[in-house]
């Protein structure tokens, strides 16, 4: 990933809208200095599209196999049989909205089956429902926090860079979201306190 020149930035509205709208054959791969508010596109795509859709979070650097599926004898047929972790709702025939966070982060044979998840709309061996939508998050594999890719799958997916939201939009948000007045105030009254 930093071979990959990244010149323009797109803002949290714009991800908002786009990656519904791509989502859903194509994986874009959200990066940004960490906590200018990536993971709560998740949150904001709930409040957009309702409940049409399950809605799966998914903490990629703490996860292994087993969060994910595993291969289980099938005694009958004598075959091996792929079961899903509940943590996909696959028991829901709902579209999935499923938020790959800090995917660059992933251990590398996690990055390969999310891979295939990415590309190919599958859990494993299993297929999601039709309609479902990926997305994935990750900060600047220059902020030298542990963010690298598997190359096959970064020229497969779409990266795109999140624009760091300005004082007034951090202050839209903040008061939408019922962050306190007196931090709201102080981050008004000294808007360098939100600089990398």
């Amino acid at each position: 990933m930093s071979k990959i020149n990244l010149i323009e930035t797109v803002s949290i509205a714009e991800l908002r809208k786009t990656i519904p709208t791509i989502g859903e054959t194509l994986t874009p791969v959200i990066v940004s200095e960490p906590g200018v508010g990536k993971t709560s596109l998740l949150k904001m795509m709930e409040e957009d599209l309702g409940d049409k859709y399950d809605y799966i979070y998914v903490d990629c650097p703490v996860k292994d196999m087993s969060d994910i599926g595993m291969v289980i004898p099938n005694h009958t047929t004598k075959t091996l049989e792929y079961y899903v972790a509940s943590l996909f709702k696959m028991d829901s025939n709902k579209p999935k909205v499923i938020c790959l966070d800090e995917l660059m982060k992933a251990p590398k044979l996690l990055q390969v089956i999310f891979t295939r998840m990415m590309l190919e709309r599958m859990v494993g061996d299993v297929p999601l429902p039709k309609g479902s939508i990926i997305f994935a998050t990750s900060n600047n594999s220059s902020d030298g926090v542990g963010d690298s890719m598997l190359a096959h799958a970064g020229n497969r997916v779409c990266i795109m860079k999140m624009a760091k939201p300005s004082v007034k939009e951090w202050l839209l948000w903040a008061s939408e979201s019922a962050v306190h007045r007196s931090v709201r105030s102080f981050v008004a009254s000294t808007p360098s306190c939100l600089a990398s």
